[in-house]
């Protein structure tokens, strides 16, 4: 059994693989030796990866681990089973590395743009040679409604509710909302229609993060949805760190 750790800015998510397979996922508000000890135990976990964008847990939970488990921390110097075309490699984000294995291992041999819908929306787009060649960041819909709110003086916040709102409103209420969804959706479909006059090749596109299902239902275009792609990349991380370790 395998430990995936993917520590973000303000929870943690916790997954256990058999293989490919998932077997639990849960989200934590912070790690602690207790939990883990019970995870551990009934899992009989041999292996971990740990992953953050927001630093490391405590030193406890992390002497704790690598004395429980074979520990690997998601950094630039683990091994990758693509190609990364980043300058500079160590800023390009753990989660980002960790979607995009995701991305590429559901379709191999493909070319795959991945869209990560959270905070921000990122995409990220790696060739049918298993190159990573770069991607985007935009701002996320609860960001844009912050953003307004904090710079300019008269608009109030937003909650970004995902109900349909017509694109040419009459309050101020709907209008921001009208700018925030429908721009917001605009500006992907027309970020694909970039990328493939671009690549000049069909690619698979694969949506995750916590607005991925709202938006798959409302651009038309052939999306597969994974919410877990971080976690699926995370654990392919591991095994080929562990294959090529042990080889």
């Amino acid at each position: 059994m395998k430990l995936i750790i993917d520590k973000g800015n303000t929870r943690t998510k916790i997954a256990i693989y058999k293989n490919e397979e998932l077997l639990s996922v849960v989200a934590v508000n912070s790690l602690n030796i207790t939990f883990l000890s019970e995870l551990l135990t009934k899992y009989k976990v041999k292996s971990a990866i740990f992953s953050s964008v927001s630093g490391t847990a405590s030193k406890e939970v992390m002497s704790y681990l690598e004395e429980k488990t074979q520990l690997y921390i998601m950094s630039e110097d683990l091994m990758l089973p693509i190609e990364i075309n980043y300058l500079p490699k160590y800023s390009l984000g753990n989660d980002r590395i960790a979607a995009i294995v995701g991305g590429y291992n559901k379709f191999p041999k493909k070319s795959v743009l991945i869209i990560d819908a959270g905070s921000c929306i990122t995409m990220d787009f790696i060739n049918s040679e298993g190159i990573y060649k770069g991607g985007s960041i935009s701002l996320g819909f609860q960001m844009k409604s912050k953003a307004l709110n904090t710079f300019t003086a008269r608009l109030p916040l937003v909650e970004v509710d995902f109900n349909e709102v017509s694109v040419c409103s009459n309050n101020t209420i709907d209008c921001i909302k009208s700018g925030i969804i429908n721009g917001t959706l605009s500006e992907i479909s027309g970020m694909i229609e970039r990328y493939l006059q671009e690549e000049e090749r069909e690619f698979e596109i694969v949506l995750t993060g916590g607005d991925a299902e709202l938006i798959s239902k409302r651009i038309n275009k052939n999306f597969i949805v994974e919410r877990n792609l971080v976690l699926q990349g995370l654990n392919m991380i591991l095994d080929y760190n562990i294959k090529n370790r042990n080889a």
